[in-house]
């Protein structure tokens, strides 16, 4: 460990350093970076290790080196604990005054499942299972085609999930919402190459309908990436035309908090 120790240190840190300048570079990348980021999270375990052995160098044969290396090691894992552990974790505790409705009573949690329904279609005896299971509120569906929608159908998902907005094709674009609260659809999210479904919920509770959205955007990839930015702009857009002192925010996916209003992204 004494000869050895601050190598596998180093070797350890690299996958992590590298995507966590990825993460902070000030401009968008592409394809293949951005599928790269996906392994950012996995990257903490590395990095972990790596100050492990960096502590473990230090403490056989204390110098400046090692120290200077392990406390390198500790501020990378500080940094990268820091944009995963908050997103990965959900922090239970009292609901923020602003989900408070104007009786003073607490939001209502809404549980939200998204599946990317894809070329491959979807197993509709699996997937109401999972419905059943986690007591799911709202289901999006990008990429629904009509027979996956018969699918569904006959295997009941009318009965669990009545309130639906549809934008099925059969060209692999089309997207859906369902829930288990009554839907008001609306106008799928203009100038996308996908049909992102919108829908307002009436949930009890909130005093304004809860505003949904199944995203599904175009992928990053070589020569789309304008085309890729250009539609998570028009998806911000969209928090702009909700009524003033409209408030929501995401504990994770499949548990969200509603305020008085809010909007739900569905993230395959």
């Amino acid at each position: 460990m004494q000869k050895y120790g601050r190598a596998v240190a180093v070797m350890l840190a690299l996958p992590g350093t590298a995507l966590l300048v990825l993460r902070l570079l000030p401009w968008d990348v592409g394809t293949p970076w951005v599928q790269l980021l996906a392994f950012f999270p996995v990257t903490l375990m590395l990095t972990a290790a790596a100050l492990a052995c960096a502590v473990l160098a230090m403490c056989f044969s204390p110098s400046g080196s090692r120290i200077l290396l392990a406390g390198s090691m500790t501020a990378l894992l500080a940094v990268q604990a820091g944009m995963v552990l908050p997103r990965a974790l959900h922090v239970s505790g009292p609901v923020p005054a602003a989900a408070a409705g104007a009786d003073g009573q607490s939001g209502r949690m809404l549980t939200v499942m998204a599946l990317n329904v894809g070329s491959t279609g979807v197993d509709a005896e699996a997937l109401l299972a999972e419905v059943r299971n986690r007591s799911v509120d709202v289901l999006a569906l990008p990429e629904l085609a009509p027979e996956g929608l018969e699918d569904l159908d006959a295997a009941g998902l009318a009965g669990l999930l009545p309130g639906r907005s549809l934008n099925v094709e059969r060209t692999g674009t089309g997207s859906a919402l369902f829930s288990r609260f009554p839907l008001q659809a609306q106008k799928h999210v203009p100038g996308s190459r996908f049909s992102q479904s919108r829908a307002e919920a009436t949930v009890p509770g909130p005093n304004q309908p809860v505003q949904l959205t199944a995203v599904h955007v175009d992928s990053p990839r070589r020569g789309e990436i304008p085309r890729w930015r250009a539609e998570l702009a028009q998806l911000g857009s969209l928090t702009a035309d909700l009524p003033a002192g409209t408030s929501c925010w995401a504990t994770s996916m499949q548990a969200w908090t509603t305020a008085n209003s809010g909007s739900f992204s569905g993230r395959d």
